[in-house]
């Protein structure tokens, strides 16, 4: 793949790469703002997800008995030295930051969503690297996404990258684990994620991060839906985004979702789903196969207590997750009516009729 045709790119790096004994590797730094400065002028947008500042925080404040409130002061420490290394280091290719502090809640409504979009996009027509980290300091664990595949993954889907670049501390994917076997073959081309993919993936952790394989790969089904490319490659190396670009040593996972709108995309990332919604075969295969609107018709249970405009999840039969919607109906009125077509439901409903529970406009499949 030539990277160098995308438009947007997200990068995402982790924690045993940017670190070495609690320190920032500075050189290694360095070297990846010299290829990021690369991408710019080739007018690629850049978006970069860090993790770190935990870790860095470790060296002033002893992470002994460790508490939820000594991890998030850990982090407010480390956060301003892994910025000020960015800066420091991005300066020296004339290279613009500047620093986001991600907390999930630009899902939870769709004019902050929005809001987050045209920050992504005045930064990237400026030539400025957004700089990405959990906000670690406020967050507690039931909000916490926790993993930065999966934020790099939310942050394309949002922005609408083309690409997303996962470095790691391996070459890609691989048949079996190369850790253990020799006779391991990176897979070079993965056209879909199937079940024997995500087998070999396994559930491999470094002693950094909480992100192994298998993480990468539910970050690449969550790019994937919004139509986004994504590369695992090995970032331990000096100039791991030239490496792409000179070599072939990568695992290329190709996308063949269509790109969609801003309002679809933010049905599709969102977080904060108040019930769930079971359809038959008919309904799930007019969804899926016609771009159709959900009918109460179609629906066999309703589960959850929402309002009219929450999110909701959409599962077939067989409890798979298929789409997610915003609800024309409460949950009330939305039980009373499933299984019932038109005319029976506008017996039921007097006023402020819709015929359809989840509009089209209103509904994004899953890949």
């Amino acid at each position: 793949m030539n990277i160098l045709k995308k438009k947007k790119i997200i990068i995402k790096i982790g924690s045993a790469l940017l670190l070495k004994d609690n320190e920032i590797r500075i050189s290694w730094l360095e070297k990846l703002a010299s290829d990021i400065k690369i991408l710019q002028e080739n007018n690629i947008g850049v978006i970069i997800i860090s993790s770190g500042s935990v870790t860095i925080g470790k060296k002033y404040i002893n992470p002994a008995k460790m508490t939820a409130a000594k991890r998030r002061a850990l982090s407010s420490i480390g956060q301003a030295e892994l910025t000020s290394s960015f800066y420091q280091s991005f300066k020296k290719y004339d290279l613009n930051i500047a620093q986001i502090l991600h907390t999930g809640g630009e899902y939870l409504n769709r004019e902050n969503y929005l809001n987050a979009i045209d920050t992504f996009e005045i930064l990237i027509k400026n030539k400025t690297i957004a700089i990405i980290n959990e906000n670690d300091t406020i967050l507690t664990e039931d909000i916490k996404i926790g993993n930065n595949d999966k934020i790099a993954a939310r942050i394309a889907q949002m922005s609408d990258a083309d690409l997303m670049i996962l470095l790691s501390d391996i070459d890609g994917l691989y048949d079996k684990n190369p850790k253990l076997h020799d006779d391991a073959k990176l897979i070079h081309e993965i056209l879909e994620i199937t079940p024997e993919i995500e087998n070999m993936a396994g559930d491999t952790v470094t002693k950094f991060g909480t992100g192994g394989m298998k993480t990468k790969i539910e970050a690449v089904k969550m790019a994937f839906n919004a139509g986004c490319d994504v590369i695992i490659s090995n970032g331990l190396i000096d100039h791991p985004i030239k490496n792409i670009l000179e070599s072939e040593k990568y695992s290329l996972f190709k996308s063949h979702s269509k790109k969609i709108n801003a309002k679809k995309r933010w049905i599709s990332d969102s977080l904060n789903f108040k019930g769930r919604i079971t359809i038959n075969k008919k309904a799930a295969k007019a969804l899926i196969e016609n771009g159709s609107s959900l009918l109460p018709v179609g629906v066999t249970e309703i589960l959850g207590e929402f309002h009219k405009g929450d999110m909701v999840l959409i599962n077939d039969e067989n409890n798979q997750k298929i789409a997610t919607g915003v609800i024309s109906y409460n949950s009330t009125i939305a039980r009373s009516i499933i299984g019932r077509n038109s005319s029976e439901i506008k017996k039921i409903i007097h006023g402020n009729f819709v015929e359809e529970l989840i509009h089209r406009d209103n509904l994004a499949l899953v890949s």
